[in-house]
């Protein structure tokens, strides 16, 4: 009696640590998911007026990203009509540049905040976090299912 007691709870912690574990592993997954990708906005409105910083959506741009184009779809260009703030967010319109209060649309990848920044190394190891921890957990119901049931 005692014996079969102690399959049945193992049983059910086994059941349960298969259950946890494939919930955490879906959470570990969309949070390394998030700290792995990079966000993009695509025709961001914005109204440039003539040396005055406007901020955009998103800050904390990559690098090379940034396209600004004006009403009729002509690409500006960085540097002779526009500069940039890429850490944050902004976009200045530089005198004399002939686009002034002409509505633009902007399109960028930005670094969210759960971006991971650095090596992409940084970023290999925490992919492998999940896997790890798919790892203990077979290990932890391997361990119990055999010491319980002799295999």
């Amino acid at each position: 009696m005692v014996e079969t007691n102690k399959k049945l709870g193992v049983i059910i912690m086994v059941f349960l640590v298969i259950l946890l574990g494939s919930v955490f592993s879906g959470v570990i997954g969309d949070a390394l998911f998030a700290s792995r990708t990079l966000g993009t906005t695509t025709n961001e409105s914005a109204t440039l007026i003539n040396v005055t910083a406007v901020s955009l959506t998103n800050d904390d741009w990559t690098d090379a990203s940034v396209i600004v184009y004006n009403a009729s779809t002509e690409e500006l260009v960085l540097s002779t009509n526009y500069s940039i703030d890429r850490e944050n967010g902004r976009i200045t319109l530089l005198t004399g540049s002939g686009f002034a209060n002409m509505n633009t649309l902007v399109s960028y990848e930005f670094y969210p905040d759960d971006y991971v920044k650095g090596s992409n190394s940084s970023r290999v190891i925490l992919g492998l976090t999940l896997l790890f921890f798919v790892i203990g957990v077979l290990i932890l119901v391997i361990g119990e299912v055999k010491d319980t049931f002799k295999f």
